[in-house]
């Protein structure tokens, strides 16, 4: 009888470790199918249309954007953008390294319907803040109504041993006359630059590009009808 009881103890015992194993198998091809879908997901479309000549009309009422770039490389994990229509840019924030650009994000504003108050919109970050072991710096930048970014410059390059081109470095310029950066690498070995600037009268509201564990390429929506609230 204690032999018998012994045999169903460790056939219980045995039972509970093969369904433990096939519940946590289970969650962890089910986490990475998620996350899969998830990197390869596509930003939500601007609540705007194409007018034919590469300005975007809003459905709604609400400053027309266009969609300028992307500069940078075709690497990373996903794309990113922005969901909504913005009326203009509250924050930047980055986390640089002397080589790179390891993460982006930005807040901005929206209409909300049927008012004029606005809403505060959160986007990102994009990249990661501590790849490659790096010590990176981080930076944000506050702006005003009375303050935005008018034009975007930086350089694209290699970082260390990723194989597509990158964000070495980024420096925003704006409208009060203010510059911010470099931030990132410094001098002509950083990369190939490049120079994002808005129309007079434009500013940039947003950003768009793809990221993984760094910023990999980086584009704006700029205003056509800047109206600051």
């Amino acid at each position: 009888m204690e032999m018998v009881e012994r045999r169903f103890s460790w056939l219980a015992v045995l039972i509970i470790v093969i369904v433990s194993i096939s519940i946590y198998t289970c969650a962890f091809v089910a986490g990475v199918t998620l996350g899969r879908a998830l990197e390869r997901r596509k930003p939500v479309a601007l609540d705007v249309v194409d007018d034919g000549h590469g300005a975007m009309v809003p459905t709604r009422r609400s400053s027309a954007v266009k969609k300028v770039g992307p500069w940078g490389g075709s690497g990373g994990w996903y794309d990113f953008g922005i969901r909504t229509v913005p009326r203009r840019l509250s924050s930047i924030t980055l986390y640089h390294s002397n080589g790179a650009i390891h993460s982006l994000s930005f807040n901005y504003y929206i209409q909300q319907e049927g008012g004029d108050e606005l809403k505060l919109v959160k986007n990102g970050p994009w990249g990661q803040s501590s790849s490659f072991d790096s010590i990176a710096v981080r930076e944000t930048i506050m702006l005003s109504a009375d303050e935005q970014v008018s034009a975007v410059e930086g350089t694209v390059g290699h970082f260390r041993d990723v194989v597509e081109p990158v964000i070495t470095s980024l420096t925003f310029r704006t409208n009060a006359g203010r510059t911010y950066g470099p931030y990132g690498g410094t001098g002509d070995e950083q990369g190939t630059p490049f120079s994002i600037p808005a129309d007079k009268g434009s500013v940039v509201v947003g950003f768009w590009g793809r990221a993984g564990w760094l910023l990999d390429s980086i584009g704006v929506y700029v205003s056509i009808d800047a109206r600051a609230p």
